[in-house]
């Protein structure tokens, strides 16, 4: 699905600033929780898969369980995205963090329609960052999924909670192609501990390599 920017007047007759769509329901997202430098919310959601119109990439569909990154990594292109909530710092999408509300509910009705071809998670924010540990967004999408036969999935990750997850019932017996996707910059452990943490770079965990190897 193709991002545009939100859409609202500059002002209201009594000069306020007016919000629509995603950056309405952004101002409205209720707080979860925060700690020192991160706040969490909930958002609601329309949809949950998002349609991939570049034929050059090896996926059909997308899905982002989170808005925002906590990793922060400097490289990260998709900054940009937090602009269509009405957040035009940059460095709020590593600060407000929205974890998408019924997100299992709405993907299953979306999954009914039979959309058919690849689906990549976390394509623009990681789906196992420490959100996930809180408020398992991307759990109980895989859950979701688990439940739908011939599907393609890959999973984009620099956390190693991902080998815990995706070991565990459902997704094994179903798909075990599903861990194939997940990625670390960097497999040597030299390197990662000599780049700074805001590059998102994490020390290999033993997990990984069992992750690797496995068919």
């Amino acid at each position: 699905m193709a991002l545009t920017p939100f859409t609202a007047a500059p002002f209201g007759i009594h000069g306020e600033k007016i919000l629509v769509g995603i950056a309405k329901r952004a101002v409205e997202s209720p707080r979860l929780a925060s700690k020192r430098r991160v706040e969490y919310f909930s958002l609601t959601s329309n949809s949950i898969l998002n349609r991939c119109l570049n034929p050059r990439l090896p996926f059909n569909w997308t899905i982002n369980p989170y808005r925002g990154c906590e990793f922060g990594c400097k490289y990260c292109y998709a900054r940009y995205t937090h602009e269509f909530m009405g957040l035009e710092n940059p460095q709020e999408f590593e600060e407000k963090i929205y974890s998408k509300d019924r997100a299992a509910e709405i993907l299953a009705t979306e999954l009914r329609q039979d959309p058919g071809g690849a689906i990549a998670i976390g394509t623009a924010t990681d789906p196992y960052q420490p959100a996930e540990r809180l408020y398992k967004t991307t759990r109980s999408i895989l859950e979701t999924l688990a439940e739908f036969r011939g599907l393609r999935l890959s999973i984009t990750t620099k956390s190693d909670l991902v080998t815990v997850e995706v070991t565990m019932e459902p997704y094994t017996p179903r798909y075990p192609a599903i861990i194939t996707g997940a990625l670390m910059a960097f497999r040597c452990s030299m390197r990662a501990r000599r780049m700074p943490p805001s590059f998102g770079i994490f020390e290999p965990s033993p997990h990984y390599e069992g992750l690797f190897r496995r068919p």
